[in-house]
């Protein structure tokens, strides 16, 4: 898996849908369309060769791998954050 070429902004769209649930909701709470949010989720799980979530009759919900990534994700959000408030206070 070459991962040099994955969107690291597709993490967001995994995070909210992780936090969501539901495909909808998610889009919503990026501000962008439910296609978009649903476009976002088949580049992951075509790098990742695992569908990530499954609908069920109350949204989606998360594969073992999903399950196991999130953390990780997780963490990679929270260290952007910190390098973007540590770029936003190097500005004079």
């Amino acid at each position: 898996m070459d991962l040099t070429r994955f969107d690291l902004n597709l993490l967001v769209v995994l995070e909210a849908l992780w936090n969501e649930r539901h495909v909808g909701r998610a889009a919503e709470s990026l501000h962008i369309t439910q296609s978009a949010t649903s476009h976002a989720l088949s580049r992951p799980r075509n790098t990742l060769e695992d569908p990530l979530f499954i609908r069920n009759p109350k949204g989606i919900e998360p594969t073992p791998l999903t399950v196991e990534l999130m953390p990780q994700v997780k963490t990679a959000l929270e260290l952007k954050d910190k390098l973007l408030l540590l770029e936003g206070n190097s500005i004079p």
